[in-house]
């Protein structure tokens, strides 16, 4: 089964405006609170997204241009009351090619062309990381 992104996409872009870096940094140092000894990997104002990881793996992505978070769903009870107001994906793994979305919508998203070389009708969270980062 596919789950189609665009919507949740489309609605993080409507509300980009009120996103900023200290927004995303509160969103991980929230993260980092529900997800013991886990740090940041992020080049804060280069980088469109910030990852959190564990033990070496990702277990969060977090855009930094607009109010998207995905984060492995084995952490979903801990995280959902605090990324309230953020546009949550759940996912059993970032490598899984169970998400589908319009190339269009993330050239808005990130101001620049999509490589044509991604698959957007069947793409995992790591392709999307590869493709926006």
């Amino acid at each position: 089964m596919t789950t189609e992104l665009t919507e949740i996409f489309e609605a993080a872009l409507r509300e980009k405006h009120v996103w900023t870096r200290g927004s995303v940094r509160g969103v991980l140092a929230a993260l980092q609170n529900c997800i013991p000894e886990t740090h940041v990997d992020w080049e804060e104002g280069e980088e469109n997204w910030a990852r959190l990881l564990r033990c070496g793996n990702v277990v969060a992505l977090c855009s930094a241009l607009v109010p998207v978070i995905v984060v492995l769903s084995k952490y979903s009870d801990g995280v959902q009351h605090a990324l309230s107001g953020c546009h949550l994906i759940m996912v059993d793994s970032f490598s899984d090619d169970a998400f589908k979305i319009e190339r269009t919508i993330l050239e808005q998203i990130v101001g620049r062309e999509m490589s044509r070389n991604v698959n957007y009708d069947k793409l995992s969270m790591d392709d999307l990381w590869w493709a926006t980062v």
